[in-house]
């Protein structure tokens, strides 16, 4: 099911704000990141430049979903070393949602446990 309007804007407003900020000027031809939105989840991609390919590769960073069931809060994913994605706050916290938007996108920027951005 798709976002609903309103909270789509939200993700586009806050994770362009993310995706914008998080990569210095001078390397943004060579690095960047985008997010994807499919459904009612949300995967912040990272792109390099491979200069002897002339391609960029993506790496998926994490992955939030909205839950319209349980109001409106937030899933946080984390992806291993083969793509596959587990709740972060259930594996560090004990707590499977996070709040609110903000507080998913905070601690993805913190990245405190060095899963994000190494």
């Amino acid at each position: 099911m798709a976002l609903p309007e309103l909270i789509r804007a939200q993700v586009e407003k806050k994770l362009g704000k993310l995706c914008e900020d998080r990569i210095p000027e001078h390397v943004k031809d060579k690095v960047n990141l985008i997010y994807k939105i499919r459904g009612d989840a949300v995967t912040l991609i990272e792109r390099r430049f491979i200069p002897m390919r002339e391609t960029w590769i993506e790496m998926p960073i994490a992955r939030i979903k909205y839950d319209r069931a349980d109001s409106g809060k937030w899933f946080l994913f984390m992806a291993n070393r083969n793509d596959k994605w587990f709740n972060y706050f259930d594996y560090f916290n004990g707590s499977k949602k996070a709040r609110t938007l903000d507080k998913v996108i905070e601690e993805i920027d913190k990245d405190p446990k060095g899963v994000f951005w190494g």
